[in-house]
């Protein structure tokens, strides 16, 4: 069904900092490189339950694991 609704597709809520400094990690970066503005929402998290709702999905991935496939799948993009 056509929602027109954004869906955040995660696990456990996670907070966009988390997110942002695990993806710098994981390519070999330093997280305390990262520029916090402050008059975005930092510590937002990114709830699951549309995605329940909408899309009938549930848990999948470690979020880990799955910011790892994103930038490979990426990375592959680039050659």
């Amino acid at each position: 069904a056509r929602t027109g609704l954004a869906v955040n597709v995660v696990g456990e809520p996670v907070t966009a900092e988390r997110i942002y400094t695990t993806l710098v990690r994981l390519r070999a970066g330093d997280p305390e490189t990262i520029v916090w503005h402050d008059t975005r929402a930092r510590y937002q998290a990114a709830d699951r339950t549309r995605m329940q709702q909408i899309l009938g999905m549930g848990d999948g991935v470690p979020l880990e694991h799955g910011l790892r496939s994103v930038i490979e799948w990426y990375s592959s993009l680039q050659q």
